[in-house]
């Protein structure tokens, strides 16, 4: 795990039993672990600046650039070209989810496996 190597190997911020304890309530709560993990190493390092500054890295800072290419893509969606390439994108996304699932799917037994590709596919019918 990238997060273990920089924690406890590379800056020894943590040791291995801090590390896992960590790990350990992060998993427990909501959320993606690694932005608890930053959090907690946060804390642990500079107290509330250390989480101020962990909780901007991993969610506020993103947050921004998103919200800026958006507005960008708002303010310039009448051009083909724009068009074209968020229609790209989303193909992507859309190839990048099927791919998961059908990855995930091999880790099921066979049973599952055959409901987990008929089920997208019939379920939009039992709504009607």
């Amino acid at each position: 795990m990238w997060a273990r190597r920089v924690a406890v190997e590379k800056r020894r911020w943590l040791n291995d039993s801090e590390f896992a304890d960590i790990v350990s309530l992060c998993q427990f709560m909501p959320g993606p672990n690694i932005v608890g993990i930053a959090v907690c190493v946060g804390a642990k390092m500079r107290g509330t600046i250390g989480t101020i500054a962990a909780v901007s890295g991993f969610l506020v800072i993103p947050w921004v650039i998103g919200l800026s290419v958006g507005l960008l893509f708002l303010e310039y969606a009448h051009l083909a070209v724009l068009r074209n390439i968020l229609g790209g994108i989303a193909a992507t996304a859309a190839g990048l989810l099927i791919a998961t699932r059908h990855k995930a799917s091999f880790a099921a037994p066979a049973a599952a496996r055959s409901c987990a590709y008929c089920r997208p596919c019939l379920w939009p019918h039992h709504l009607r």
